[in-house]
């Protein structure tokens, strides 16, 4: 807009001042627009020349490759934790028990860890059943409950005698010296 079509008008030296002075500012405005639109523009131009090489396909194989990974890493990880708690169950559960030998202790958890009984809150459920089967069909795998102590006696060999062996016997465990005290 020029002021001399403002004039031609007739308006007021004021008035085109005012219009002259509004008219440029919305001028700067609308070209910082401008340029600020222009900038962007070539900023995705730029980065569309950058995707421009990407393998897109390439990008989803990897993608998948990660998942699959994440998916069966984490599953294996699931299984072990579950292996692991399983087996302190098996333990805590053996802890109570007394076998008569170690092989005896072995059979027993190879058949239990071959049924492998479901848990409950960390117990194996029906684990009794399992200890009342296994001690009709094998009872000589299990240590007595109670073993009663059968006191031993021993009647000296002593035939009168003194073979030297007693007095041998005494000086070893300091209840004689070696002079005959």
């Amino acid at each position: 807009m020029e002021r001399k079509f403002l004039e031609e008008l007739g308006l007021k030296k004021e008035v085109i001042d005012k219009v002259l002075d509004r008219h440029s500012r919305e001028i700067g405005r609308q070209k910082a627009a401008a340029e600020s639109w222009k900038r962007e523009c070539a900023a995705l131009r730029a980065q569309l020349e950058e995707w421009k090489d990407l393998d897109v396909d390439a990008i989803r194989r990897s993608a998948e490759e990660w998942r699959s990974k994440y998916e069966t890493e984490t599953e294996t990880l699931r299984k072990a934790l579950e292996d692991r708690v399983y087996s302190d169950a098996l333990k805590e559960a053996l802890s109570g028990l007394k076998f008569s030998s170690e092989s005896a202790k072995r059979s027993f958890l190879a058949d239990l860890t071959e049924r492998r009984p479901p848990m409950n809150g960390g117990k194996l459920i029906g684990l009794d059943d399992f200890v009342k089967e296994y001690r009709k069909r094998d009872p000589d795998a299990f240590a007595p409950e109670k073993q009663e102590k059968i006191p031993v006696a021993v009647r000296g060999a002593w035939s009168g005698s003194n073979t030297g062996l007693d007095t041998a016997l005494q000086i070893a465990f300091g209840l004689k010296s070696e002079k005959g005290d």
